[in-house]
């Protein structure tokens, strides 16, 4: 019984920390969907253009925004919802439309408050995922460098 208690242990703590090194940036929900894009307008990746968007690959979603960057070959959507079920939600049903777990190229976490998945769909690299009341996805080939950018700016509001 006591073997039994240690690999159950020694499993959740393995399982635990590599999710917690998974990071999944988010913004307090006082911020706009304008503001979530408009944060990423720097020398390094200057905003070109921005625009009101409702669905992503046949996923009606809600309200969001799209941002396109220079240097950056790719998109950046910002959704943002008034409740965090909601989000979730809408989260499952768009993973779904990126494939199964039985693609070689593809990770997935999901815990009770954020979500995270790594893909390729249609030939783009695909990030996506949910924390609180944001849903955000980059499609593009340098996503996960972009991912990282992200990551660091808005982990300087929180």
């Amino acid at each position: 019984m006591g073997k039994l208690l240690v690999a159950v242990v020694l499993v959740l703590l393995i399982a635990f920390s590599c999710t917690l090194m998974i990071k999944t940036p988010s913004l307090p929900g006082s911020f706009s969907l304008k503001s979530a894009i408009s944060l990423l307008d720097s020398f390094e990746y200057h905003l070109v253009e921005t625009g009101e968007i409702n669905s992503l690959y046949g996923v009606q979603l809600n309200r969001g925004m799209y941002g396109v960057f220079k240097n950056f070959d790719g998109m950046f959507y910002v959704f943002k919802y008034e409740d965090e079920k909601l989000t979730k939600n809408d989260w499952n049903r768009l993973i779904k439309t990126f494939g199964s777990v039985l693609k070689i190229n593809y990770f997935k976490f999901s815990l009770f408050d954020r979500g995270y998945l790594q893909t390729k769909f249609e030939d783009l690299n695909v990030i996506t995922w949910w924390k609180g009341n944001w849903l955000f996805v980059i499609t593009g080939n340098n996503s996960k460098e972009f991912f990282e950018y992200i990551n660091k700016v808005y982990g300087m509001i929180q």
